[in-house]
């Protein structure tokens, strides 16, 4: 080390690029907050005369919803029709878009899982009418934090699910406020951590998980999803009637002090957790559940 400083002396052209690409990354990495406002959680959805909420078009924000819901019939990019069995209800759905719609900071969105597409419509129709600006970067990378975009991450879009949650979004107008991710969520999500650790990406506002339902993807998920999350952003978990999924939310209220769980909200099948502050717990930290 003492006789590689003449080295550095003699070449200050050759090491001054790594300096100054390392101070860039900083500067880039300071425009992006990772502190924002409380959230506000609607308790409830506005009276209805309708008893069924497939029926409640108030309910359905755009027409392709509201043709699924009332056709129970979702079609693929091909125009081939196929029976609409993956994807959250409209109680679901609105609880999604009234919090991107009640909180003008929530731009960055995402979720595990996406199936036929209907909530990934809800969060991007919900930044639309939130008057959140397109990102112009296709995958959602950079940008201002009045952008706003949704990642959807799922493996099986162009396979098990033909396209289908894709082709919703493009029938829907809401293109450029999305982008799919088809691959796993444990490959994805770290893939996107590195992003944000890096500068290159600002950290998340609202995740959903509603991907595979054993306990340790869905605590592998929420893992990743804390990670990515800013500080009073909320992740929801779907589907927490299924056995694994209640108890990793049993695991997850027991052991991750640093979140809120909001349970006065308009639906029994998720659960919703308010980030209060980055994770300060010990090495050794453990609740029994």
């Amino acid at each position: 080390q003492e006789q590689a400083q003449p080295q550095e002396q003699a070449q200050p052209q050759e090491q001054a690029q790594p300096q100054v690409a390392e101070a860039h990354a900083e500067e880039e990495y300071a425009e992006y907050s990772w502190f924002f406002p409380e959230p506000v959680i609607r308790q409830r959805n506005p009276p209805s005369e309708i008893r069924n909420k497939w029926e409640r078009v108030d309910l359905m924000p755009n027409q392709v919803l509201r043709d699924i819901f009332r056709t129970e019939k979702v079609i693929d990019a091909d125009g081939q029709e196929h029976k609409f069995k993956d994807g959250v209800d409209p109680f679901e759905g609105m609880l999604i878009y009234n919090m991107i719609r009640d909180n003008p900071w929530m731009r960055r969105t995402l979720e595990i899982g996406c199936a036929y597409g209907t909530s990934a419509m809800y969060f991007a129709q919900g930044l639309r009418d939130a008057g959140a600006n397109p990102t112009a970067h296709q995958t959602g990378q950079g940008g201002g934090e009045d952008e706003g975009f949704h990642i959807a991450i799922d493996p099986n879009q162009h396979t098990q699910y033909k396209g289908v949650g894709q082709a919703n979004i493009d029938r829907s107008g809401l293109s450029d406020y999305f982008f799919c991710l088809t691959e796993k969520s444990h490959e994805g999500m770290p893939a996107l951590l590195r992003e944000v650790n890096a500068g290159v990406r600002p950290c998340f506002h609202l995740i959903l998980i509603d991907g595979w339902h054993t306990f340790d993807y869905t605590l592998v998920d929420f893992f990743y999803a804390d990670l990515l999350l800013g500080v009073n952003g909320v992740i929801i978990v779907d589907d927490i009637n299924h056995k694994a999924v209640a108890r990793t939310v049993e695991f997850i209220e027991r052991n991750y002090p640093h979140y809120k769980r909001v349970k006065e909200i308009p639906t029994r099948s998720m659960g919703c957790f308010v980030k209060l502050e980055s994770d300060k717990r010990e090495w050794h930290h453990f609740k029994d559940f």
